[in-house]
């Protein structure tokens, strides 16, 4: 079995099993210090990576969502210090808007720099509960779940007894303290962590136009906005309004 060692080899390696020939030239960027996220460029056109929504878990709760009949959500998530308050918040907001089926219209927020508090009021009237913090030491992987409550029951991505995020394999060996974890998510990516078999995973989605991104680059500069309302509100501990894009 080959080891799968960059995000690139393995987008390879999954349009490899569909047959897939890209028509486009591609390339990925992964996020820079200071950057929100990750981007992929597609003959020169550059596009945020809303890569989080090919996670299996986000996928599962995402197709139910509807059926549930949603009236609330919570997303409790730490993640690395490095990785920032901001860049998980702007992750967060895609996952809220995406479950509840809505743009954020107000923010009621408060921060202390490292942690963050939002209380998010969607157009459509559903609420979503922001619990966010970045404090874990560096390479560490995010913990936290997303739990949603509708008419017709709710739903959760991880088990209340699971306090950490789970790998399908460990590897022990005499050499080493810790072992070594692996996933068989995608067997064909077999070598990479979670985080960068789903980021492939979705490019190649994106390359074999299993997903449309031609609306990411406006989610983008909306989210953008909802970050700076989240700011505006801790400074003034008043609830406020996202503003509407500049015609």
């Amino acid at each position: 079995m080959k080891k799968i060692l960059t995000i690139e080899e393995g987008v390879r390696s999954v349009l490899s099993v569909y047959n897939a020939v890209p028509d486009i030239k591609w390339e990925y960027r992964p996020a820079e210090e200071g950057c929100l996220t990750d981007a992929i460029v597609l003959d020169g056109a550059v596009y945020p990576l809303f890569w989080w929504r090919c996670d299996t878990q986000i996928m599962a709760l995402a197709e139910n969502a509807p059926e549930r009949k949603l009236c609330s959500m919570k997303l409790n998530r730490t993640c690395a210090k490095s990785y920032g308050i901001d860049r998980l918040m702007y992750q967060e907001i895609d996952i809220a808007e995406l479950m509840l089926d809505s743009k954020i219209e107000s923010v009621m927020c408060f921060d202390n720099g490292c942690a963050r508090n939002m209380l998010a009021t969607m157009k459509n009237k559903r609420v979503a509960i922001f619990e966010l913090a970045a404090v874990l030491n560096d390479c560490t992987a995010e913990q936290g779940r997303h739990i949603y409550w509708g008419q017709d029951g709710m739903a959760s991505d991880r088990v209340v007894s699971q306090k950490v995020a789970s790998d399908a394999i460990y590897l022990f060996s005499e050499d080493e303290a810790k072992p070594e974890v692996f996933n068989d998510i995608f067997i064909y990516m077999y070598g990479l962590n979670k985080t960068d078999v789903v980021k492939a995973a979705c490019i190649a989605e994106i390359l074999m136009g299993w997903r449309d991104i031609s609306d990411w680059k406006e989610k983008d500069a909306h989210y953008r906005r909802c970050l700076a309302a989240a700011a505006e509100s801790d400074r003034t501990c008043r609830r406020t309004l996202i503003r509407e894009a500049e015609v």
